[in-house]
């Protein structure tokens, strides 16, 4: 073989090496991609627990039991009132199991459901958060939070981060892709509440931004209290 063949050749070869190589990389790259999309990442925790420990699932699995509301009609009596209200069952953001309207729940509820990435609902919460510190919160009304509507190309994502960042004093639900919880509770518009009696009947719905001292009012309304 003459010195220019093998020169030929080893160029060849070298070629193939650095083909393989690439692709090798490239397949390397595109796993590692796929891992961080499928398995999540941690969030900065504000109790002190390790950050490695929380499940930050931004949807959450959500079951209802019951038949959904109608939803709210934007004017007009709500026909859905003074009849039962359907059990929500799902997670908050690190899989804790939350129950909404259980039958051995003797409290009434307010659920509140918010979306990050809404104006008022950002408007909304400081004003929940200071009923709360104000010691305005009726006895034995438990309040849950329900994120929902999710989207990661708006802004405030992830909704776990927002609603820490908030300082979210109450409970969280985070609902899933579908909005399950939402849709059936009838949700119209953003922020969205819904007051449910220690019987589990839909005493009052009702959307937009609202003051800690007309909040009260309505739930004293609506529970006859």
């Amino acid at each position: 073989m003459s010195q220019a063949q093998r020169k030929k050749k080893q160029s060849s070869v070298s070629s193939s090496r650095r083909a393989i190589v690439i692709v090798a990389v490239g397949v390397a790259v595109a796993a590692a991609v796929a891992i961080g999309i499928s398995s999540g990442t941690s969030a900065p925790s504000i109790d002190g627990s390790d950050p490695a420990t929380i499940v930050t699932g931004q949807f959450q699995e959500v079951t209802v039991a019951g038949a959904a509301l109608p939803v709210l009609p934007k004017s007009g009596d709500d026909p859905a009132l003074g009849g039962p209200a359907p059990v929500l069952t799902g997670s908050d953001f690190r899989s804790n199991p939350v129950t909404v309207n259980s039958a051995d729940d003797t409290r009434d509820t307010l659920l509140v459901f918010l979306a990050h990435w809404c104006p008022h609902c950002n408007e909304e919460v400081p004003k929940l958060i200071e009923w709360k510190e104000q010691g305005l919160v009726p006895a034995n009304l438990r309040v849950v939070g329900i994120t929902t509507g999710s989207r990661n190309d708006a802004p405030n994502w992830p909704p776990s981060d927002w609603i820490e960042e908030k300082k979210w004093p109450f409970e969280v639900l985070a609902d899933d892709e579908n909005q399950t919880a939402a849709m059936a509770y009838g949700l119209n518009a953003y922020p969205f509440m819904a007051i449910v009696d220690a019987d589990g009947v839909l005493r009052a719905r009702f959307s937009g931004v609202v003051e800690p001292t007309a909040l009260n009012e309505i739930i004293a309304a609506a529970l006859k209290k």
